[in-house]
């Protein structure tokens, strides 16, 4: 019998990070709280862009999620962000690959059984 695998793959997740989650996690995991915990906030919050391109000016764009890359921070909070991702799809019988900030969850499964697994994975 053939069997598929299903992949979810989160490469683009540094785009998507509520910055209200490794706030949390400092707390709750680290044990960080107070001026170190109001300094990661105003580090993530309240910062937007404008585009400059032939002397032409985009409008500003307010950036209500995401953490910066390539800044010396991003990538520990991005860490802190999925500190507990690999318990949680242990939980649910899912693989996962790690590697910097790319991240992929997959599940082999039989040809008929696809759609149930990429709802499993989703």
């Amino acid at each position: 019998m053939v069997t598929t695998l299903c992949l979810l793959d989160l490469t683009a997740a540094f785009d998507t990070i509520n910055y209200n989650l490794p706030l949390l996690h400092l707390g709750c995991q680290f044990e960080i709280h107070g001026i170190a915990v109001q300094w990661f906030r105003s580090y993530l919050q309240g910062r937007s862009f404008i585009v400059v391109y032939s002397g032409s000016t985009s409008t500003t764009i307010h950036i209500v999620c995401s953490v910066s890359q390539g800044s010396v921070l991003g990538l520990h909070l991005f860490i802190l962000y999925k500190v507990d991702l690999a318990e949680v799809v242990e939980k649910h019988n899912v693989n996962i690959h790690l590697f910097s900030d790319d991240s992929q969850l997959y599940k082999h499964c039989h040809r008929h059984e696809t759609a149930t697994t990429v709802g499993e994975l989703e």
